[in-house]
């Protein structure tokens, strides 16, 4: 049987953890995403990563994941693969490795962010070293991979200021397929905000908390607040002495009913600091949600032109009492869909095939 060039490439691909979907881990979905979509465009692709849980951000979990991923190396030499790409920039001193021990095909990093580049979100001697490691990844990965890949243009250029890399491409992330499908109008008696993310520092999911204290005396609002990570017991404890009564902790939201959550909300907030991309923010957009970010966000600029900006939590206050008795402008939500609903995973993969085709030349 003759095979296509697609049909005979061999890819490998490394992330830290073990890349299934629903983890609520942006860079995972990404790994899991691109495999899938790759294996339907007939390239055959070995998975190679460290844990089977996403939580490792701290030293220990870092230096236990490097020692795993490092073991699997000349595994992934003797897999003869013509690409090994790298999907989180965490694992990018496996590129240098790769190099050390003699592979000869090409290495391709994917950099999501810079977060653990910026001196202004350590938060702590340990996260501050924490962050101090990955640098090293990161730069591993620019010194010793053929070819860089990110979300999108902010990124790029964030990391320029950081050092000198070579050829890159711009990929953007996608959106699964099913948040495509048409969704109902939704009646209920409150007009409901939600976020939907993990509860990281850098989520800065306080944001929505007290923008939610600035309400909690006018009538049929709530934020629901759907899932996990570090800041859960603050939260919490910020509610109570609050008497927030107006918001729900509603736990991690399987991968299963995000469709059905978002089409409970009428609003989605995302405050995040530090990320220039966000996956549930697309998600919400392809739903026909108006999405509320701070204007302090770093959010890209094709992303944010389809967000509704606020100063500070006083501010998204106002603009969700003008949500409940104005609505939305329908055109600025259907342009907000059809732009996230452009942006596949499918899409996403084949405009990755297409790059790692042109590295092989």
């Amino acid at each position: 049987m003759d095979f296509s060039p697609i049909d005979s490439m061999k890819v490998a691909i490394v992330n830290v953890t073990k890349p299934v979907s629903g983890t609520g881990d942006g860079m995972t979905e990404y790994t899991y995403q691109l495999i899938k979509n790759l294996g339907r465009e007939g390239v055959r692709v070995g998975s190679f990563y460290a844990l089977t849980e996403t939580r490792r951000r701290n030293m220990l979990g870092l230096a236990r994941a490097q020692t795993l991923l490092r073991n699997k190396v000349a595994g992934i030499i003797a897999g003869n693969y013509d690409i090994v790409h790298i999907t989180n920039q965490e694992a990018g001193f496996v590129a240098k490795e790769l190099k050390k021990q003699g592979y000869y095909g090409r290495i391709v990093t994917t950099v999501h962010d810079t977060m653990r580049l910026r001196d202004d979100l350590h938060r702590g001697a340990k996260q501050k070293i924490y962050n101090y490691l990955v640098r090293h990844h990161v730069k591993d990965a620019m010194d010793y991979s053929d070819e860089l890949i990110f979300d999108e243009p902010k990124t790029m250029k964030e990391l320029g200021s950081f050092g000198r890399f070579g050829r890159y491409k711009i990929v953007f992330l996608g959106v699964d397929e099913r948040f495509a499908a048409k969704k109902a109008k939704r009646k209920g008696p409150k007009f409901v905000v939600g976020y939907l993310g993990s509860f990281a520092h850098n989520k800065n999911v306080g944001f929505v908390l007290r923008a939610a204290e600035l309400m909690r005396n006018e009538k049929g609002f709530r934020f629901d607040i759907y899932g996990s990570g570090g800041e859960i017991d603050s939260l919490v404890s910020y509610k109570k002495a609050n008497g927030l009564e107006n918001v729900r902790f509603l736990g991690f939201a399987p991968e299963n009913r995000k469709r059905e959550i978002y089409d409970g909300f009428d609003a989605f907030v995302f405050p995040t600091v530090g990320e220039v991309w966000s996956i549930p923010i697309m998600e919400a957009m392809a739903r026909e949600l108006p999405v509320i970010i701070p204007r302090s966000s770093d959010i890209v600029g094709s992303v944010r032109e389809h967000c509704l900006e606020v100063k500070d939590e006083k501010g998204m206050a106002s603009l969700l009492s003008k949500l409940r008795k104005r609505g939305v402008d329908s055109g600025f939500v259907k342009d907000a869909a059809k732009f996230a609903r452009s942006l596949t995973w499918r899409r996403t993969a084949r405009e990755t095939l297409k790059h790692y085709r042109e590295l092989l030349g």
